[in-house]
């Protein structure tokens, strides 16, 4: 009987392997990786992935490149970077006009009028 009040004879309980995610051996590579059988060996792989340094990610409308440099973007008009490496107002603002750049390391906010940047 459950608490909602009603009884099901047709589900079974069935017991699991050992106990769970201890099925299969640990994986020696990556992609099933080598080696890896069962959810221990995809866990291993992706352990590997991660702590191995080759796991790359982008996420994609978060990132603007200006100059050559890339910088972070947040909400859509505001670019975040170092204040040694903001971009001149006219390249930003060629990249999105009138927005604003937020200097990570100083915390000061300013915004481009086309040709130069106006602290705010």
């Amino acid at each position: 009987m459950s608490s909602f009040g009603f009884k099901n004879d047709n589900v079974k309980i069935i017991s699991l392997p050992g106990s769970p995610a201890q099925d299969g051996t640990d994986a020696t590579g990556v992609n099933q990786p080598t080696g890896g059988v069962g959810i221990r060996g995809w866990l291993s792989g992706i352990y590997n992935l991660f702590f191995s340094g080759s796991a790359k990610v982008q996420l994609t409308g978060s990132i603007i490149t200006i100059d050559g440099k890339t910088y972070g973007l947040s909400g859509g008009d505001t670019i975040r970077g170092k204040s040694a490496d903001r971009p001149t107002a006219a390249n930003a603002h060629a990249a999105i006009a009138y927005c604003y750049y937020y200097s990570v390391d100083t915390g000061a906010i300013d915004v481009t009028d086309g040709t130069t940047w106006v602290v705010i």
